[in-house]
């Protein structure tokens, strides 16, 4: 089949496209700019001046882009735009990285393309979840092409010289994502805010200081399912010094309720909770 025909069925599938540069005979980029990034990778500027965000499923429009270029590459833009995601094995160390994923936590079944270049594309239905782009601590050789990304697609020919093909004609229902893939390209959990300075009595001695600060902090820093059993931890313990008189029961509140609202919890739960824990004997 033609590249114009390739793109079409891709279309057909719901996959947009878009229109890549080439190589020339020369194995460059047919851009032609010599410090091109990107050889043979990236958006014809003339035609899709908006790059992947103009990929399109529109016949009349993919037509017209070969028309007037028919050498150029084939992408696909992946994501949840066209519910695909293509994970890039890279050489050995890529396919070592994959190995190691698949040991530790199952199957991956996906439909497989051979790159110009000798790699792999593993073609996966998108999860319906966000998936990054470009995640890269997977592993060495490993990297994907998820929202807001695209893949160089079959017929394209790479700069090397190799032409990118299917191992086998893609079926009408990609394999999905496995769900242990999905969790590791998760974006990790931003850090929790740093706790609240502690604001203490002034002639407080200096272990009970000590006591009060740690308290605040592992409050402050308790998980999720962890932090109210934590929060009443911490009212038993520095309500001892309540009870003795060496801290009053109005510091301990105070300090702990600032804490337990930079663990989240919510203050009428909070001063419950503080409550209970205060005056347990």
């Amino acid at each position: 089949m033609s590249t114009v025909g390739e793109a079409l069925a891709y279309a057909a599938r719901g996959w947009p496209v878009l229109p890549l540069w080439w190589p020339t005979a020369g194995r460059r980029c047919a851009c032609t700019d010599p410090e091109c990034g990107k050889p043979a990778k990236h958006p014809v500027g003339r035609l899709v001046p908006h790059g992947k965000d103009q990929a399109s499923a529109d016949p009349v429009v993919i037509t017209s882009w070969w028309a007037s270029c028919p050498s150029a590459n084939v992408g696909i833009r992946t994501g949840a735009v066209s519910g695909l995601v293509v994970l890039d094995v890279d050489g050995p160390a890529g396919r070592g990285s994959l190995r190691s994923l698949v040991d530790r936590h199952g199957r991956f079944p996906a439909v497989w393309v051979r790159t110009g270049s000798g790699g792999w594309h593993a073609y996966l239905a998108h999860p319906g979840v966000p998936v990054a782009n470009s995640v890269r601590h997977l592993g060495d050789g490993l990297d994907v092409r998820g929202d807001g990304g695209y893949v160089v697609a079959p017929p394209s020919v790479h700069v090397a010289g190799g032409r990118y093909r299917w191992q086998s004609a893609p079926p009408s229902e990609l394999p999905s994502v496995p769900a242990w893939l999905v969790e590791l390209t998760m974006p990790p959990p931003p850090p929790p805010p740093p706790p609240r300075p502690v604001c203490l009595e002034g002639d407080m001695a200096p272990y009970v200081a000590a006591a009060v600060e740690g308290e605040a902090r592992e409050v402050a820093e308790a998980p999720r399912g962890q932090r109210n059993n934590r929060l009443f931890r911490a009212a038993c313990r520095l309500g001892e010094f309540a009870r003795a008189g060496t801290l009053s029961e109005a510091s301990v509140t105070a300090v702990l309720l600032a804490a337990a609202a930079d663990a989240g919890l919510g203050e009428r739960e909070a001063r419950a909770t503080i409550r209970s824990g205060i005056g347990r004997r």
